[in-house]
């Protein structure tokens, strides 16, 4: 459950009453309103009772992947897509290409499917569910974008969704330790020389720094 538009802010007018128009996000779920009022004269009032508002699609799709992948391994992407209409329908589900991974085929090999992307038709009975399959694998690191889309005769739903790739090989950290004695006041600049091993993953590199105080030295 969620709140709908909590930054809202209307001017009421005398009989007490103030209409709001709003769309509402599309989300399923269950959403609350409540509402408060300020008058220089009575002070706070605040809605006894909240509204409640359901919204629902009758013809959506999701994907369904895990937390995260490694870079360069297989992943077999899974797009559902669910229907809740009242007819069978036959859609087209298209993921989109990606300069941040490529599509292969059965035996791994990489496979090009189109400028577009890949499109693939699945029947989906009314008031049921049916999945498509794409397998890619992941070329670089960070959060890549799956650009996927559903459509029917009658339906259809867009989503985007963002999947963390890691780096292969197994992470290592190393710390280096500075101190900074600031008593004596004013900047104090340092240099820190960091290396790194020669067998290092390219792009794995990631730098952190934290800065700890510690009082009564």
């Amino acid at each position: 459950m969620n709140n709908l538009d909590p930054t809202a802010s209307h001017q009421i007018i005398s009989d007490g009453k103030a209409t709001i128009i709003t769309t509402a996000p599309d989300t399923i779920t269950e959403w609350i309103a409540s509402a408060f009022a300020v008058n220089p004269r009575s002070g706070l009032g605040v809605a006894a009772n909240t509204a409640n508002l359901t919204t629902f699609q009758k013809f959506f799709m999701r994907f369904e992947l895990p937390f995260s992948a490694i870079r360069g391994e297989v992943i077999i992407v899974q797009v559902t897509v669910f229907n809740y209409l009242d007819q069978d329908q036959q859609v087209s589900v298209k993921l989109a290409n990606n300069v941040n991974f490529t599509f292969v085929d059965v035996n791994g090999n990489d496979f090009n499917p189109g400028s577009d992307g890949w499109t693939k038709s699945v029947l989906v009975k009314e008031d049921s569910v049916a999945s498509v399959y794409f397998p890619l694998k992941p070329t670089a690191l960070g959060k890549i974008l799956l650009d996927g889309t559903a459509t029917s005769s009658i339906g259809a739903d867009a989503v985007q969704r963002e999947f963390l790739i890691e780096a292969e090989g197994i992470k290592h950290n190393y710390n280096v330790p500075l101190l900074i004695d600031l008593r004596q006041g004013g900047r104090i600049r340092e240099t820190i020389s960091l290396s790194f091993p020669p067998n290092l993953v390219e792009d794995s590199v990631f730098i952190k720094i934290q800065v700890i105080g510690e009082h009564g030295i």
